[in-house]
């Protein structure tokens, strides 16, 4: 086999591997298999590939399977936590290839300062207080037995349903989740906190379903508990929280 071409693509390089063309622009489903990298040659475990509604996972070496239907033209979005997100289409060039190399690259997520204490063990992730706050009510709460249950790629399919939610198409491909109570300020953003700490620019679908242990959602300042409050004089332009806490590695 030799190599196609290169495509070049902000944060992203996509390679295809050339094999047998194929003229028809609306074909019988196919599998598009490929493999995502980071920059320095390492898989990437567990990033999300989609094309359109359709979602596949990256097993632990960055190998990839999803099923497409056109060979002219389609949009790849690949998103990894940790990673500038992918989001480029593929013409007829790339798509007949048989293998595709996406790269990544490496986007650390910068928080604030941390002052390291004892974890609360009466919980596993060291959320503690997390069914004190689900038995006052004041927001929204989703358990890890209802994540699994929905069985899904996205957390935002999980929150789609409820109420006072609702989600906004993002650039990159995925889906930004909203309260309805902000809706006329077009894409106002809630302020999200991934466990315990502010995460600035972070959109929920960054974040794989299956690493979430659970989600809080509060749709203002006044229901949002006094830990995930900021004081540095945005708080008053904030549209809601969303607080996730993410699972302990290994636990089932």
């Amino acid at each position: 086999m030799t190599v196609r071409r290169w495509l070049s693509v902000a944060g992203a390089m996509v390679l295809a591997v050339a094999a047998p063309g194929i003229s028809e622009a609306q074909a019988a489903p196919w599998q598009l298999v490929g493999v995502v990298k980071s920059t320095s040659g390492q898989g990437i475990s567990s990033a999300i590939v989609e094309i359109g509604l359709v979602s596949a996972r990256a097993d632990s070496l960055g190998r990839f399977s999803i099923q497409a239907t056109r060979r002219d033209s389609l949009t790849l979005t690949v998103k990894r936590l940790g990673f500038s997100p992918v989001s480029t289409l593929l013409g007829p060039a790339e798509l007949t290839g048989d293998t595709l190399l996406v790269l990544m690259d490496e986007n650390a997520q910068m928080i604030e300062g941390v002052r390291v204490e004892a974890r609360d063990l009466s919980s596993a992730m060291g959320f503690g207080s997390f069914e004190e706050r689900r038995a006052q009510g004041l927001g929204i709460y989703v358990t890890r037995e209802e994540l699994t249950q929905r069985n899904s790629l996205r957390l935002s399919d999980v929150l789609r349903t409820r109420r006072g939610v609702y989600l906004m198409r993002l650039a990159s491909g995925g889906y930004g989740v909203r309260f309805s109570a902000f809706q006329s300020r077009r894409n106002c953003a809630p302020e999200i906190w991934l466990d315990g700490q502010r995460a600035r620019g972070m959109e929920i679908d960054d974040i794989p379903a299956n690493t979430v242990e659970a989600i809080e959602l509060y749709r203002s300042t006044a229901t949002t508990p006094f830990q995930f409050t900021v004081a540095d004089g945005a708080i008053a332009q904030r549209c809601g929280t969303i607080v996730i806490w993410t699972r302990v590695p290994g636990t089932p």
